[in-house]
């Protein structure tokens, strides 16, 4: 469970604002709207000590996703304020699914640090993102997370750890330059339980 209390207006808001701001993008899509979810969440947690949103995230297949997601993307769409498109691959075996907002974002209930840095996340996913490599920000808090098990916060901190061998930069675990991510050892897990104890 998330030390935090999840805000659900805050959630809806930086969907929309998220899904206006990627609109042009080829590689936006419902699991990159996750993506970019989780690491403004857990970036904003480990420079200042508490989310944007609040919501919990758990491992899912493609992406670390907040755990109330589908539930309110079902509630949106149902209220009008956005709406999924599926795209067909050229496969013609898979669709991809892209969020578009059908009405302007309530900005005022965020701060302009916290929309800053959502824009920084951004940024970093459009100038570097390639689905091959799966470069992130931060890498550490969902892979020491089992498939669907919920990220706890605090394994943000691994990530901001493994910054100074990473030769990373302040943009998180991979630079904006492409820096190589570090491998998450057997020794970083037990590292990452050990800090999970320590923050119980």
């Amino acid at each position: 469970m998330s030390l935090f209390p999840a805000d659900y207006e805050r959630l809806r808001e930086l969907i929309l604002h998220v899904s206006q701001r990627c609109r042009d993008w080829e590689r936006f899509d419902s699991a990159m709207l996750d993506r970019l979810l989780f690491q403004a969440d857990f970036q904003h947690f480990l420079r200042y000590g508490f989310p944007i949103t609040g919501q919990a995230y758990r491992r899912g297949i493609l992406s670390p996703a907040p755990r109330s997601m589908r539930p309110v993307l079902r509630d949106m769409i149902a209220a009008g304020s956005l709406e999924i498109v599926e795209v067909q691959h050229p496969d013609g075996l898979h669709a991809r699914c892209l969020p578009r907002a059908l009405r302007e974002p309530n900005l005022r209930i965020f701060d302009g640090r916290e929309i800053a840095l959502v824009e920084t996340v951004i940024l970093f996913y459009r100038r570097t993102w390639d689905p091959d490599t799966g470069e992130d920000m931060l890498i550490l808090p969902w892979e020491a997370a089992r498939p669907r098990e919920e990220i706890p916060y605090q394994l943000a901190l691994l990530g901001s750890l493994s910054n100074s061998s990473a030769g990373s930069d302040r943009y998180g675990q991979t630079g904006l330059h492409g820096t190589a991510r570090p491998v998450l050892s057997h020794d970083m897990r037990k590292l990452a339980q050990h800090s999970l104890i320590l923050a119980s």
